[in-house]
């Protein structure tokens, strides 16, 4: 967590104030596209490695299959970017890939008319520009393109990820992550760049939140209590694959129409069970939850305290309702104070 900090309070030791934490705020929220991100990092490449000296030397075009930032460093390795302005996925990685595998073969000539169409000016040269911004002056075109160094940038990231860097990286690819979080403090931006070094770190800040109805309209002889008792989360129906969008960590609040959010629970791990629901066979997924809390019914969250708590107008029909970071803490935070 970011706290913009009143250096006369910190001298007296006085808590930090709740007002004072900088909160996470998604790209979305703030109208902040891809491409926006994209160039900022571009334009300040040395600051997102800051361990590394780099030159861009790249940024796609569209409707063309090329990454979205190249760069080098002063020993001629390419870096090669790939942005997404959402949670990472596998698809990312397999872009990633597909651009080692071509822009990794490319000869000095070729990079070097990249980066004209780059600069929009064929007179540049990228051997002498990597020369005098890096500070070598020793390169050679046989120097140029010998290493590629492959980074997916996003803002989030998931086990499935992770397991899949690891992977490739134990396979001796010198691939990366890293995320980026933008956050607000009284009306002040700020976006910081994590160097993910920690992966499985990472999935313990990076759990989700959501409120899951407990579907009891449409189930047959419902019992809420029995229901609690199970300690579980569970779609039905034609979207009972929507189950496997939980993933181990992730907070659930269970929702239960006309009287408010009726537990939490946090998902055990990524399995998930059958069983029948309303008569058909296996009707139903579900997942257990741990650290389960049942609430009572004076302690309900209602609709009315859920719009007041996330400042808000839920519209609670869906059977799954994804919160931001913000919103899930607060809603926890209320949980736990009951």
């Amino acid at each position: 967590m970011i706290y913009k900090i009143d250096l006369n309070e910190i001298r007296a030791g006085k808590s930090i104030a709740y007002d004072n934490k900088a909160k996470r705020i998604s790209p979305e929220d703030l109208n902040i596209t891809e491409k926006n991100i994209e160039d900022y990092i571009a334009n300040n490449i040395k600051e997102v490695l800051p361990t590394t000296d780099l030159m861009t030397i790249f940024q796609e075009r569209k409707w063309q299959e090329e990454p979205d930032i190249m760069a080098m460093n002063g020993k001629g390795d390419l870096y090669i970017f790939e942005l997404k302005r959402i949670q990472a996925s596998e698809d990312n990685i397999l872009q990633l890939l597909r651009y080692a595998q071509k822009f990794g073969s490319y000869e000095y000539s070729e990079i070097n008319k990249m980066y004209q169409v780059y600069k929009n000016d064929n007179q540049f040269s990228l051997l002498d520009d990597l020369n005098k911004n890096l500070g070598n002056n020793i390169l050679s075109q046989n120097d140029i393109n010998n290493k590629q160094h492959l980074y997916l940038i996003t803002n989030g990231t998931n086990e499935d990820t992770i397991k899949k860097i690891k992977f490739w990286k134990s396979n001796g690819l010198d691939i990366n992550l890293i995320i980026y979080w933008i956050f607000e403090n009284n009306g002040n931006y700020f976006i910081e760049f994590n160097i993910c070094k920690d992966l499985e770190g990472l999935l313990e800040y990076e759990k989700r939140y959501y409120i899951v109805n407990t579907n009891s309209r449409f189930t047959q002889n419902f019992n809420l209590e029995t229901f609690l008792n199970e300690e579980k989360v569970g779609i039905q129906g034609d979207i009972k694959n929507r189950i496997k969008t939980f993933k181990k960590g992730d907070i659930i609040f269970l929702y239960q129409n006309g009287d408010g959010i009726v537990a939490r629970g946090e998902i055990k791990d990524n399995q998930f069970y059958k069983k029948d629901w309303n008569g058909v066979k296996e009707d139903e997924y579900y997942m257990e939850l741990s650290d389960f809390k049942k609430l009572t019914s004076k302690n309900y969250l209602t609709k009315k305290m859920l719009d007041e708590i996330c400042k808000r107008n839920f519209v609670l029909t869906p059977t799954i309702i994804y919160l931001s970071e913000n919103e899930g803490k607060d809603i926890d935070d209320s949980i736990k104070n009951l």
